[in-house]
């Protein structure tokens, strides 16, 4: 399972900024700060989410907090 705080550990690793994350996703800042606080996120979005952030499985997996595993 993906969180959105996973997702909020990798953007922070690749040093961007909410507004920039929002604008590879092709979404407003708002939208995006919402996605971080969801508890799952998967299939398209996942996905685009990894390609805009340049992330693979293995970084997802790295990335996941312990509680989430």
């Amino acid at each position: 399972m993906v969180s959105g705080e996973t997702i909020r550990l990798i953007r922070n690793w690749r040093k961007l900024a909410q507004k920039q994350a929002a604008s590879l996703l092709g979404i407003s800042q708002p939208a995006y700060s919402k996605l971080e606080k969801k508890k799952e996120i998967n299939g398209r979005l996942l996905e685009k989410i990894k390609k805009a952030f340049l992330c693979t499985d293995d970084d997802l997996q790295r990335f996941t907090p312990p509680e989430n595993k």
